[in-house]
């Protein structure tokens, strides 16, 4: 028997206690349609219930004692007249015939105007009872001198901001004729418009989000924790703005707009930007007296790229608007269905910023008595900016909301006057080069090379291996190294590594490769290359053949030490084969000769070698050994491969030191069930980190932790300080083309976001623009690196060389490397670490690029397409090889034959075909959750499951859904998923938030979460009677 979702609900509703959810659409009076504005109103309220964003005030004093029972008479007039203001909401609107709206008094004669205009703003912020109502109130202030301040404040589900300006004409009125028009009617009549979204969809399609520096990290859920700050356009720059405007055939808000593009552009380092823009919907002849929320909210996107001049962007930007203004009717949440967005709860769709500006305030009267309207910032804000501008006879004046939870005061302060200052800039100069229009404040340029340069502390002349010599004849019976194959001495390690050079026979700038097992003689290994003069490559003997054979190859290697069985055209030294001098061997080579070659991951397919001379390195010891005492490097954990260049931090800053070094046989994790009890620091990535708290195996004697290589989280910093031995968390962040590390943060237990910290000494950190000059304070930018640690450049690679290091514009003969990371000053000279300008990642340490990984799997016979990303913790492989049955056994051995064991994928999903952007290339955002449950069709298993899935069929309109497939993906958008809460709710008389599906998008996940909700813990509707 087929049983419909009315039939499975009544059955579970007796199941399940619980106060019984109303009927949709039920109450005294008539039920009416919701608008298409109040769609999206009603729909931000069921995800982010008890909130006063959607609050609207008006404020304005009133020269004069208002007549509170003439005031009362004509509010319940005006609410007779008008049904939407005896309107609430449960599942819809509903309107009363006797909801009575009293004008309240509160007297603060005792107090000033500023601080009843404080309580006013306050009681605003007051959230409204949407199901009980009523959604208006009004309050009269009774001020000093026998004046009095006016606060009429009314949910956005039943008005805009005109409508506060006709509810304050139809109270002032001493008469009103005639029957107005209602707000109803209007909504019907939008229902029955036909929607094309044809228009928005093409000009929003592949439109990405505003991406906005933070001062902390963006929390799952807004708390709407807003706040604001002053916006100020002084008369000359406003006569400027319609100067423009007229030249132009703009508006004062496109030039107000482009700017704000401009600023958020350059904020970001973005060239395609859209903010928000409300609009009134006001063109039927009545609907001007209409009260409702007539408005929508229309996406302006700006295509930055290429513009030589502001008015460039100003021509762009009045295309925009017009196209907008064109196709303003379509309703802003069809949009946002038809782009298929699935709902952030984070932040709001589409667009991040938002800019509203209105012409001169009318000034309303009160029973004969003017009213000054009061400017006041906005009560709440739905985006993380949204700046407001009301423009005067002269001037114009304004505010700058912001989300309190994701900048400070300071930050707002800053984008805010940065506007004022670019605005006057440009309306001043509308045709200058847009690229040399600043928006940085006066010394700024100057603040910004301070911060970029570290500390100038002198260099020794000093070979790598020599700064360990120097300590060896200091402390010779010191121990230098512990390993699984016993200690050694400063002494011992000296003699070996020198009897060893002598056999050697290499000298300057030749290349030789040391491929050994982690024990003393590998470091005996790299200490006997650099002494001969030559540099070292290190290799990991679990490498595949294949790899081995071709960094050797490619580093032209002469001579390879190792005990493994590796023929080619170079000499192999197994490390048993020493001379018997044990007096240190002389060379030529000076510090501008290499002293070491690391190989790593290539976006070519193939790896590529980063060469680093003995300067570099001194410049690296030098800030070490004057950073780090010799306490916490008495004894360091050596547990990093040599193929990754935090070894040679690990290796070589404590021996320069006296003190002394804990080789690991693997890595770091060889820590877990080890008795080692000694160890001063710890230096690893912060993955690794996590595992040895999890384990409880970070030794009690390591104070101090360095973690690199990964993104480091507070949450992990926090745990690590609550370790009682654990005095320093250090965040340290560097390529290997500057010689292991650029930056040094001390973390402390109170980051809400960890920083990446400041350049270290004789290092320059600058954070520049697309036309290398300097982005202002607090502006994304890509970091470009200088100093007395940019290596060489990539062996036998002069094209990429030159790609990557870059004459550096501002100080001739100097050199830049281009890092390709996205990072911003933070106000406390530290940076702050945003992502990549590419898809290059760091997983386990491991910098990789995935073009690599890419390469090599389409070299696979059956693999047509591939793409590889991180996500979370996983190396995820996604490809498309229809003969391979989505079985990734031989494409894991034919990645394993070239590839080391940590660029091999451990999730692999196979499709038909990669999402592709409309440019044709790989839309990564777009690749599937490699960790999501499996996507084959499993039929609902139970009577919740057979529910829902019975209410999605109905409203997605398909013939058979799964209990894994997810609601976005079959099309669901914010609209349909109300109605699917509505009918949920319906059916099994229980109230369910909407955020629930957001949460949970599965049938399977719905249906698990339904009963874990504490239904009595949801303000639940009685029934109507």
């Amino acid at each position: 028997m087929n049983r419909t979702p009315q039939d499975i609900g009544r059955q579970l509703a007796t199941r399940w206690r619980g106060r019984p959810a109303p009927e949709p659409e039920r109450g005294e009076g008539d039920a009416v349609p919701l608008s298409s504005a109040q769609e999206g109103i009603w729909l931000f309220e069921q995800l982010h219930p008890g909130t006063a964003v959607n609050n609207l005030t008006f404020l304005g004093t009133v020269d004069g004692e208002v007549d509170v029972p003439a005031l009362t008479a004509a509010v319940r007039k005006v609410c007779q007249r008008h049904d939407i203001l005896r309107t609430t909401f449960t599942s819809g609107p509903v309107v009363h015939d006797d909801l009575i709206v009293e004008p309240r008094v509160v007297d603060v004669t005792d107090a000033d105007e500023e601080e009843a205009v404080r309580q006013a703003r306050e009681a605003s912020r007051e959230p409204f009872d949407l199901a009980t109502g009523p959604l208006l109130r009004v309050v009269v202030y009774r001020l000093p001198g026998a004046r009095s301040l006016l606060a009429v404040t009314a949910h956005h589900l039943i008005a805009d901001g005109w409508s506060l300006g006709v509810f304050l004409a139809e109270v002032s009125a001493a008469d009103i004729a005639g029957t107005p028009p209602q707000y109803a009617d209007v909504a019907r009549r939008q229902r029955d418009e036909p929607v094309d979204t044809t228009y928005w969809r093409d000009r929003l399609r592949d439109q990405e989000p505003l991406r906005l520096p933070t001062d902390q990290p963006r929390p799952a859920t807004p708390r709407f924790r807003s706040a604001a700050v002053p916006v100020h356009v002084n008369a000359e720059v406003t006569d400027g703005v319609r100067a423009l405007a007229a030249q132009t055939g703009a508006t004062p808000y496109m030039v107000l707009l482009a700017a704000f593009q401009v600023l958020l552009g350059k904020l970001t380092g973005q060239t395609d930007v859209t903010v928000g823009s409300p609009t009134a919907m006001r063109q039927r002849a009545s609907a001007p007296r209409v009260i409702g929320p007539l408005i929508n909210m229309v996406a302006l996107r700006t295509d930055l790229g290429g513009a030589r001049s502001f008015r460039d962007v100003l021509g762009r930007v009045r295309q925009s608007c017009l196209g907008a203004y064109a196709h303003q009717s379509t309703p802003f949440e069809a949009v946002v269905g038809e782009l298929g967005a699935r709902r952030d709860l984070s932040r709001s769709p589409i667009f991040q910023a938002m800019l509203v500006h209105q012409e001169e305030l009318a000034v309303p009267s009160l029973g004969g008595l003017p009213i000054t309207p009061v400017l006041q910032e906005p009560s709440a804000t739905q985006h993380d900016l949204e700046m407001y501008v009301w423009s005067g006879r002269a001037d114009m004046m304004g505010f700058l909301g912001y989300d309190a939870d994701l900048f400070t005061a300071d930050t707002a302060h800053h984008i805010a006057d940065r506007w004022g200052s670019l605005l006057s800039t440009v309306v001043a100069g509308p045709d200058q080069d847009l690229t040399e229009v600043p928006v940085t404040f006066p010394g700024e340029p100057e603040l910004l090379t301070e911060l970029a340069r570290g500390t100038a502390t002198p260099i020794p002349d000093r070979l790598l291996h020599e700064w360990f010599e120097a300590q060896a004849d200091q402390t010779p019976d010191a121990i230098a190294i512990r390993a699984t194959d016993g200690e050694l001495t400063y002494r011992e390690l000296d003699q070996r590594a020198n009897q060893l050079a002598h056999h050697l026979r290499t000298g300057p700038e030749d290349l030789v490769g040391v491929c050994l097992p982690r024990t003393s003689h590998l470091i005996v290994a790299l200490l006997a290359v650099l002494k001969t003069g030559a540099a070292y490559v290190p290799i990991d003997p679990a490498y595949p053949k294949d790899r081995i054979t071709y960094i050797l190859n490619d580093a032209n290697a002469n001579t390879l030490i190792t005990n493994d069985n590796h023929q080619g055209p170079w000499r192999t030294v197994p490390t048993d084969q020493t001379s018997t001098i044990t007096t240190r061997p002389t060379t030529t080579a000076t510090s501008n000769n290499l002293a070491y070659v690391i190989y790593t991951s290539g976006s070519t397919g193939l790896p590529k070698g980063v060469m680093i001379e003995h300067r570099h390195t001194a410049a690296m010891i030098t800030w070490a050994t004057t950073t780090f005492t010799a306490g916490e490097l008495a004894n360091v954990l050596a547990s990093t491969s040599v193929c990754f260049d935090l070894s040679v931090y690990e290796i070589f800053a404590p021996l320069a030191i006296g003190g002394s070094i804990t080789l690991t046989e693997n890595n770091a994790l060889d820590l877990i069930g080890s008795n080692l009890s000694d160890l001063t620091l710890i230096n690893t990535v912060p993955s690794v980190a996590q595992e040895l708290l999890t384990a409880d195996a970070l030794p009690t004697s390591a104070a101090t932790i360095n973690l690199a290589g990964e993104a480091l989280s507070p949450a992990l910093v926090r745990a690590l300080y609550d370790q009682p031995h654990v005095t320093a968390v250090n965040n340290l962040y560097g390529p290997s083309e500057d010689t292991t590390y650029s930056t040094h943060a001390l973390t402390t237990s109170t980051d809400q976001r960890t920083p990446i910290g400041k350049p270290l000494h004789n290092t320059q950190a600058h954070v520049l623009d697309s036309d290398l000059r300097p982005v202002p304070y607090g502006s994304i930018g890509e970091l470009y690196l200088g100093g007395a640690s940019i290596t060489r450049g990539y062996h036998q690679r002069p094209a990429l060389t030159a790609e990557r290091y870059l004459p550096d514009p501002h100080r001739p003969g100097q050199r830049l490397y281009r890092t390709g990371d996205v990072v911003r000053w933070r106000s406390d000279g530290q940076l702050d670490y945003f992502g990549r300008t590419d898809h290059q990642i760091k997983h386990h340490g491991h910098r990789i690029e995935p073009a690599e990984i890419e390469t090599t799997l389409q070299e696979h016979p059956h693999v047509t397409h591939a793409a590889v990303v991180k996500h979370n913790d996983t190396l995820a492989a996604y490809v498309v090889a229809p003969d391979l049955d989505e079985d990734p056994t031989s494409l894991r051995a034919h990645l394993g034959t070239t590839l080391p064991t940590h660029m091999i994928p451990t999730a692999w999903v196979f499709l038909d075909t990669l999402p592709l952007t409309p440019n044709r290339k790989i839309d990564r955002n777009a690749l599937p959750d490699p960790t999501a449950a499996p996507t084959q069709h499993e039929p609902p298993r139970n009577d919740t499951e057979r529910l829902i899935a019975a209410v999605w069929q109905e409203v997605l309109e398909k013939h058979r859904v799964g209990i894994h497939d997810n609601f976005f993906t079959l099309g669901g958008h914010s609209l349909l998923a109300t109605r699917i809460i509505n009918k949920i709710q319906s059916q099994l008389h229980i109230a369910v938030p909407l955020h629930l599906l957001f949460q949970h998008p599965t049938i399977a996940e719905l249906a698990t979460a339904l009963p874990a909700t504490n239904i009595a813990e949801i303000p639940v509707q009685p029934r109507a009677e």
